[in-house]
């Protein structure tokens, strides 16, 4: 007797293999689906959809019809050329305690 798999309904959330074609090939005006820009660029599919949630990100997509989402080569190509560091957030520092400023409590004061 086998045991039915239970069906992912979430797709393929991993980093794709690497891609199967010629990407220097490709004219500038080629459009990629999400799966395709993600083997390209060694990314995850969940990061290219993080990606566009975040306002000013540099990877431009294309929407076409019935609501998909497209990444012109030409796009691709301008993202990777550019060599911009990545921002970081601050580190978060939390203030010093006054009880780490205190005599530890090996040491007697000096009388």
């Amino acid at each position: 007797m086998t045991t039915a798999h239970k069906r992912d309904r979430h797709g393929f959330r991993g980093v794709p293999p690497p891609p199967v074609f010629d990407f220097d090939a490709l004219p500038d005006g080629a459009l990629l689906n999400e799966y395709e820009t993600a083997a390209v660029g060694r990314w995850s599919t969940n990061t290219l959809a993080a990606w566009r949630l975040r306002a000013g990100h540099g990877l431009r997509w294309v929407v076409i019809a019935g609501g998909s989402i497209r990444y012109r080569v030409s796009a691709i190509r301008a993202f990777l050329a550019d060599a911009a560091p990545r921002k970081r957030k601050p580190a978060k520092r939390e203030p010093r305690s006054r009880a780490t400023d205190a005599v530890p409590a090996t040491q007697e004061p000096a009388r």
